[in-house]
C-alpha cells in the first residue's frame, strides 16, 4: 500500500487502502513459463496467445527513417510608402516507414517485412505591412503533415467469428499521412505601449484524414482483388 511518501508527504488525508504490484516479484513468481508444442514466448517471456488477433495486430516493430531540409528567405520592402516585411520558407521532409511483424500462415510464423516511402513538401509565408506607426496588417500561410499512428499502420489481417458471420479487419501499412493548410489575417492596432487591439480571421482544411474504411466494394472487390479469386456472387444466386 502507499506510505506517508505520497506526493513526497506534502498531501495528507488520502485514501491508503491503494494496492501496488511488485512487477518484479510476479515476474519471478510466474516464470518461467512452459511452452506447449507449437506456442512461441513473447518478447517478456510469457506465451503467445496465436489464437488472438490481437496478437498480430497491435505486437509489431515500426521504424521510421526520416531526411529533411529547409530554406527560408527574409524579405522587406516598399510598397506605396508602406512596409512591407516577412518570410517565405520551404521544407521537403522523406519518410521511409518498415514494420516487421510475425504472422502466422496456416498456423506457422513467418517473419514479414514491409515497408512504405511518403515525401511532403511544406511551404509557408509570414508578411506583415506596417499602414501606419501603430496600424499593422500580417497574414500567414503554411502547410504541415501529420503521421500516422502506430497503431493505425497494422500490418496484420485478423478474422474473427464463427457460422456464417465472420468480422475481417484488413491491415494496411501504406498509410500516408495527412496534411493541413492553414491560412490566418490579422489587423492589429498598437494602441499604447504594451497595448495591443486585434482582430483576425483563420482557416484551416484538412486533406486525406485517416480513418476506418467499412465501403465492402473496397474491402472485397466483385473480381478477388489481388488474390485471384475471380468474380464474387451472392451464395443465394448460386443456389436459386
Amino acid at each position: 500500500p502507499f506510505n506517508d511518501n505520497f506526493f513526497g508527504g506534502k498531501v495528507s488525508g488520502f485514501n491508503r487502502n491503494w494496492q501496488v504490484i511488485d512487477i518484479a516479484a510476479a515476474n519471478a513468481a510466474l516464470k518461467p513459463v512452459t511452452v506447449g508444442p507449437g506456442q512461441t514466448l513473447t518478447a517478456n517471456g510469457y506465451v503467445n496467445n496465436t489464437s488472438d488477433g490481437g496478437v498480430g495486430q497491435l505486437n509489431f516493430a515500426l521504424n521510421n527513417d526520416t531526411v529533411s531540409a529547409y530554406g527560408m528567405a527574409k524579405l522587406e520592402t516598399s510598397l506605396g510608402g508602406i512596409r512591407v516585411r516577412g518570410n517565405v520558407g520551404l521544407r521537403y521532409e522523406h519518410t521511409r516507414s518498415e514494420t516487421v511483424s510475425t504472422q502466422y500462415l496456416a498456423g506457422v510464423p513467418s517473419t514479414v517485412r514491409q515497408t512504405q516511402d511518403y515525401g511532403e513538401w511544406l511551404p509557408s509565408a509570414l508578411i506583415a505591412a506596417d499602414l501606419t506607426g501603430k496600424l499593422v496588417l500580417r497574414g500567414a500561410y503554411y502547410r504541415s503533415f501529420v503521421r500516422p499512428q502506430p497503431r493505425q499502420v497494422s500490418p496484420t489481417t485478423v478474422i474473427s467469428g464463427s457460422g456464417a458471420l465472420y468480422n475481417v479487419s484488413l491491415g494496411n501499412t501504406k498509410i500516408e499521412p495527412f496534411t493541413a493548410d492553414s491560412v490566418d489575417v490579422s489587423l492589429e492596432f498598437y494602441n499604447r505601449p504594451g497595448g495591443n487591439i486585434s482582430v483576425a480571421a483563420f482557416q484551416k482544411r484538412i486533406s486525406g484524414l485517416i480513418g476506418p474504411i467499412t465501403d465492402r466494394s473496397q474491402l472485397c472487390p466483385a473480381n478477388g482483388g489481388a488474390f485471384g479469386f475471380g468474380l464474387a456472387r451472392n451464395v443465394r444466386e448460386l443456389y436459386a
